[in-house]
Order: C-alpha cells, then sequence, then structure tokens
C-alpha cells in the first residue's frame, strides 16, 4: 500500500491523509478553523470598519489586541472549566459562543458593541 501511496500526486497524498482523521480530531480541526477565521477574515477589514463608526487608529489597534488578549485568558479559563465539565462540553460551548459574538460582531452599531463583542 505504501508503495502505490508513493506514486500518487501530493494533493492526492494530502486528501488520503485527512480521509484517515478520526472524527473527534475532526472536531479539534475545525474548531481551530473557525476560531482563525473569526480573527483573520476581520483583520483586513478593521480600519474601514472602525473608520465607518467614527473611530480612530487607537480603536483599530484596540479592536485586534483584546482579541488576542481575550484569547490568552480565555484559553486559561476554558482549561481549567474543560479539566472540571470535560473537554468534549468545553469545546462545544466555546464553539457555540464564538459563533454568536461573531454575528453580534457582524451585526454591531457602534465601536463601543464592536469592542465589546470582539473581546
Amino acid at each position: 500500500f505504501v508503495s502505490r501511496l508513493a506514486n500518487w500526486p501530493s494533493e492526492l497524498r494530502s486528501l488520503r491523509a485527512m480521509a484517515s482523521v478520526p472524527p473527534s480530531l475532526l472536531s479539534v480541526y475545525l474548531a481551530v478553523l473557525l476560531d482563525k477565521m473569526g480573527a483573520m477574515m476581520v483583520l483586513p477589514l478593521l480600519p474601514f470598519i472602525a473608520r465607518s463608526m467614527n473611530g480612530s487608529s487607537l480603536a483599530v489597534g484596540l479592536l485586534q489586541s483584546l482579541y488576542s488578549l481575550m484569547q490568552v485568558f480565555g484559553t486559561l479559563a476554558l482549561g481549567m472549566l474543560a479539566d472540571t465539565w470535560g473537554k468534549r462540553r468545553i469545546l462545544l460551548l466555546s464553539l457555540f459562543s464564538s459563533s454568536v459574538f461573531l454575528l453580534a460582531c457582524g451585526l454591531a452599531v457602534s465601536l463601543s458593541q464592536l469592542l465589546l463583542f470582539r473581546a
């Protein structure tokens, strides 16, 4: 089998490797993907969003730095909660809350709301 796999193009080898990933790891990969999309998709638009809400350069910096800072503290808190309540339950809770707050960011009408929902 390995010799046949070596003859496959690199794209198909990576697809074959992805197909053998256990479902439990797939949910973790999905969680990381959603988290990074939430962080990085908005990043190039932050100056325009802040300007449309009469914000300054400081507001753009706060929007990004608060997100990263809250991830640090959130990781510590969620790690302790996961030890107590279980990793799966906390992962599902954090995925749900991330989705809700990303939607709230999209619906924010003021800079203060955006800062609150982004943090």
